[in-house]
């Protein structure tokens, strides 16, 4: 319902762009294997903006307002990402997608990997797309 939505489409996207340009990140040049991935986390994002649950910010962090708070914290926000983020995910094999994401959110908020975890249904879904975005930096 067009009633939900606080930005436009492009808006949204524009929102988006804010990330891969200050990550400087390439779309076409990612490997075809995580383009599918890419793809699916990109359009949840884009509504996620849409509706007023993520913002995008200049610098490459991400702020998430939470549709259900966990406890005091009724938004996350994804900090610049650096190689201690990245090192958060050293103990994860690069098959555990969702144990890397987890570990990299947790790192990249401050919050550790087990606040990221209890988060549930689209916080969780959209949480994931984010991490998604980051493991392509």
């Amino acid at each position: 319902d067009m009633k939900d939505f606080k930005l436009s489409e492009e808006s949204a996207k524009d929102q988006l762009q804010l990330f891969y340009d200050h990550y400087d990140i390439d779309l076409d040049s990612l490997p075809e294997d995580g383009k599918a991935n890419l793809k699916l986390a990109t359009d949840r994002l884009t509504r996620a903006i849409r509706t007023g649950h993520l913002e995008v910010m200049k610098d490459g962090t991400i702020k998430q307002v939470l549709r259900s708070p966990l406890g005091e914290c009724p938004e996350i926000t994804y900090g610049e990402l650096s190689g201690n983020n990245k090192l958060s995910m050293k103990s994860k094999a690069t098959t555990d997608l969702y144990g890397r994401i987890y570990a990299l959110l947790g790192s990249l908020s401050g919050l550790g990997e087990t606040a990221i975890t209890k988060l549930k249904g689209a916080d969780l879904s959209i949480a994931e797309s984010v991490g998604i975005l980051f493991l392509q930096v």
